[in-house]
């Protein structure tokens, strides 16, 4: 299910039912990062796994919780765009976080110019009448 132009980091260590919720997140954020960038030439998800047990003792015969660190890049040819701050114990939120930091970069960047009008001075139109 991997989609082309889509690179996995990190994602061999993940369990199957992990791994399905990271294709069908990445897949499905990929088609929008590619509407907003117009020539992106790959997206790199870099899965990292942090095996804390958390608060108190474990046992010996218990699962240990399981935090996961996301990284997301999108390369277009003039521009990267990371986003490095997603880490979170549930995969998918992880994955919600990373892509929605990585929306909000893509946007900011790259708004148009037509969100308000431009202002000119007076002599500036002056010499664009002549």
């Amino acid at each position: 299910m991997k989609a082309e132009g889509i690179q996995y980091i990190g994602a061999k260590e993940l369990t199957p039912a992990e791994r399905h919720t990271l294709d069908k997140l990445s897949t499905e954020n990929h088609r929008k990062i590619r509407r907003m960038l117009k020539n992106m030439t790959s997206l790199v998800v870099h899965i990292k796994l942090y095996e804390t047990a958390g608060k108190g003792r474990q046992e010996e015969g218990s699962k240990k919780r399981r935090k996961y660190g996301v990284h997301v890049r999108a390369l277009a040819p003039t521009r990267m765009f990371a986003s490095t701050h997603a880490h979170d114990w549930d995969i998918a939120r992880a994955l919600h976080k990373s892509f929605n930091e990585l929306h909000n970069r893509i946007s900011k960047s790259m708004h148009s110019d037509d969100q308000r009008p431009k202002r000119v001075s007076k002599a500036r139109l002056r010499n664009l009448r002549l």
